[in-house]
């Protein structure tokens, strides 16, 4: 019982940090909008481009680099421990692949490719 309550504890946390991660980006979307047209605001995005990929690489690369240590500090069970410090790489492979289907335009280019196609 106590391994379902902490792990419904940690997926609350999971889905109010994602909720909360979102509203925040909904909110500086519209307050943007406000100021400059879609287009300019496209326009901008695609210039920042660059840095943002290298923003997500880097968050992947600390968030591997500091797993172990704060799997150490905040996972007290030793089974548990054990099984966190294990998926590590687990992690780091579906971090990548999620940057390379996602934040890559994969699956975007993927369903152009589809579209035009089918047309």
């Amino acid at each position: 019982m106590n391994l379902a309550r902490s792990l419904s504890r940690g997926l609350l946390g999971l889905v109010l940090m994602l909720l909360t991660v979102f509203l925040i980006a909904a909110f500086v979307a519209l307050f943007w909008a406000q100021f400059e047209t879609l287009n300019t605001m496209e326009q901008r995005l695609e210039a920042a481009s660059p840095w943002l990929t290298a923003l997500r690489i880097t968050l992947i690369a600390v968030t591997v680099a500091a797993w172990p240590y704060l799997v150490r500090r905040w996972v007290t069970d030793p089974a548990r421990r054990a099984a966190l410090l294990r998926a590590r790489w687990r992690l780091a492979a579906w971090l990548v692949i999620l940057e390379i289907t996602l934040g890559q335009g994969l699956v975007a280019a993927f369903i152009a490719t589809l579209a035009g196609a089918g047309a």
